[in-house]
């Protein structure tokens, strides 16, 4: 073999050099190639999905009919959905308020159901009318017709029930009397006024469920209808004065009950063989009579809140996934998967009902409940995945240490159960049960391990049934606090939040750790403005607003906010401004039901503060507002 020279010896060192170069920026290339690549997918779908959201089909509706006062009756008006817009659709109603200033306002229903293009639905909206009349119903159904014609009713798929001619609300599972007060839910005591934190010692301030005088009408009671049961008087209104509903009530002060095919608690009806009236499952199953189709209509995460809407019903559908035929909206908790037991624990009552909805139907009526010590489970049989979990108890209560937990097997060992409801790990009350029940949807997020993920959420305090938080309306009263007021649907009632970047050094504790928290903006969507404190100063007297819009480029800390979930499926959000004082911890947003006593002013009420203490109302729910088909 020729040895190489020193010139030979160089060539060959550049050769090598240039070729182990070659390899290296090749190398380097293939890895820009593929972030870019993945980039562009990330990319291309956030396009998507923006383009989804300005592509939405959305329609809404206000009252139109004849009469007057208990002669008014709604007209049916008419959606078709367009060529190229199947899709997943929410429905959102609100029922009419009954007759008079005094009137019951009427409740609030909700769902997401599949629809396709050239399917029609029929839109009944009430209107307020004065004196003693109904609050109507708002309902939409498969078939038109008068607004009592029976056969058109046997098709409604939601309904949101009007409230009575005196103050009773309009109500959900049931018709709900004149008991039942505006805030949902009120305290013990009054607490320290100058704390504002309501919430001293075990039992000052800790939130309890409706009043005493909190009652329902047991006749009125749809989810107690056995199935099968034969309907002798199928009517949307009554005109003695009562709510109008899916079961009208026929006393004054009793609003009427709402419905939602496939939501836990509702039983539908139809006509069988002989065409006799007769109740089953809540799914509405419809079949055409020009086309011949048969289908089954039937909503997922659905919701129903009573007492919300003054004045004229209301309706509205949009769509929020454009998807194709096949398509499925995923379910966002994978703990519904093939679910074998559900068991119910609590502290406060054994549950009196556990159901577990699949496609639309209860698949846990006749299913016998076990008691197993504070606990209650139902075994299915076999697994199977299901779209909503729902358990009953006690009317107007306040769950203690209450938990739903799931088994995949036919018996689970303790660290087998998985938790679709949590213990609080700061607190040992839940949130106050009305008659709708605890219900958990499949398709929300797990609210008892995770942190929100980036979405729009609807924010409500946990001291309140039918409130959720909101903004200004617009830039003239940009000052105005951050209040709960009833649910409108408005986009200044939609909370934007995102995640961002843990501060750079966080704050050293006393014990010499530093602990990089989870912080997040939290911005309304009417007019992207951030939620943030009054002052730069942790005090339990400064008002929540959102006055400006977040600055991403510079740490603006009455901006920035900790969410921490309690393991329940309710959070706090906490400032993280450091307090003047060193030894008051940074305080949670407090929402204020009520002025609590005189000392503090009248624009308090309803509005929302920052407290120290009180674990217990200082909670909120977070309901998501995206879905996903991907």
């Amino acid at each position: 073999m020729k040895k190489l020279d020193n010139k030979g010896f160089a060539i060959t060192t550049i050769v090598y050099g240039i070729s182990i170069m070659a390899i290296m920026i090749v190398a380097i290339l293939m890895a820009i190639m593929s972030t870019t690549n993945t980039n562009n997918k990330k990319f291309a779908k956030e396009i998507e999905r923006e383009l989804n959201n300005f592509s939405k089909a959305e329609s809404s509706f206000v009252d139109k009919g004849t009469g007057e006062n208990n002669n008014y009756y709604p007209t049916p008006q008419e959606y078709t959905v367009p060529d190229g817009e199947t899709g997943w659709y929410r429905i959102e109603l609100w029922g009419t308020q009954g007759g008079g200033a005094a009137g019951g306002y009427g409740a609030y229903t909700s769902g997401i159901i599949k629809l396709n293009e050239g399917d029609t639905l029929y839109f009944y909206v009430g209107k307020h009318q004065e004196g003693t009349s109904s609050g109507r119903e708002t309902d939409v159904r498969i078939q038109s017709g008068n607004y009592n014609d029976s056969t058109s009713l046997l098709t409604r798929i939601m309904v949101a029930a009007g409230g009575g001619s005196t103050s009773a609300p309009g109500g959900t599972l049931k018709g709900y009397t004149t008991g039942m007060t505006a805030q949902g839910g009120s305290l013990k005591s009054a607490g320290d006024g100058s704390d504002y934190s309501l919430f001293n010692n075990g039992t000052n301030g800790s939130l309890v469920g409706y009043l005493p005088t909190y009652e329902t009408d047991k006749l009125l009671a749809v989810d107690q209808l056995p199935p099968e049961q034969v309907v002798t008087n199928l009517v949307a209104t009554n005109n003695n004065g009562g709510g109008d509903g899916y079961v009208p009530s026929s006393s004054p002060s009793v609003g009427g009950v709402s419905f939602i095919a496939g939501y836990a608690g509702n039983y539908a009806y139809f006509s069988n063989e002989t065409g006799t009236k007769v109740s089953k499952n809540s799914k509405v199953h419809y079949k055409n009579q020009i086309t011949e189709e048969e289908r089954d209509y039937y909503f997922i995460d659905s919701r129903m809140i009573a007492g919300v809407n003054k004045g004229d019903g209301r309706a509205k559908i949009e769509r929020i996934i454009a998807t194709e035929e096949s398509s499925n909206v995923l379910k966002q908790n994978e703990k519904f998967i093939n679910v074998r037991i559900i068991r119910d624990c609590n502290d406060s009552g054994q549950a009196t009902k556990i159901s577990a909805i699949k496609d639309g139907e209860d698949i846990a009526i006749n299913k016998t409940l076990v008691d197993v010590g504070v606990c209650k489970q139902v075994d299915l049989g076999s697994t199977t995945s299901l779209s909503e979990i729902a358990t009953w108890h006690t009317d107007g209560i306040d769950l203690k240490n209450h938990t739903i937990a799931i088994c995949k097997k036919s018996t689970c060992a303790e660290g087998e159960w998985k938790y679709i409801k949590g213990k609080s790990s700061e607190t040992e009350y839940s949130e106050t049960e009305t008659v709708s029940g605890i219900h958990i949807s499949a398709y929300q997020p797990d609210f008892t391990t995770t942190i929100p993920k980036k979405g729009t959420y609807y924010v409500f305090p946990v001291l309140y049934e039918n409130k959720i938080m909101t903004a200004q309306s617009n830039p003239e009263s940009e000052s105005t606090p951050i209040k709960a007021e009833v649910l409108e649907g408005t986009k200044s009632q939609k909370w934007s939040i995102e995640e961002i970047p843990a501060r750079t050094n966080p704050k050293k504790k006393a014990d010499g750790t530093f602990v990089a928290e989870t912080e997040y903006k939290i911005v309304e969507l009417g007019q992207y403005k951030s939620l943030n404190i009054a002052a730069d100063q942790n005090r339990v007297t400064n008002e929540i607003a959102a006055s400006q819009a977040f600055n991403n480029y510079a740490r603006n800390e009455p901006q920035i906010w900790k969410i921490k979930s309690l393991g329940n499926g309710t959070y706090t959000i906490s400032t993280v401004v450091e307090p003047a004082d060193e030894d008051i911890p940074s305080g949670n947003i407090l929402p204020l039901p009520f002025p609590i006593n005189q000392n503090i002013a009248e624009n308090y009420q309803n509005s929302f503060i920052i407290g120290k203490n009180n674990t217990d109302t200082q909670r909120f729910k977070l309901i998501s507002l995206e879905y996903s088909n991907e």
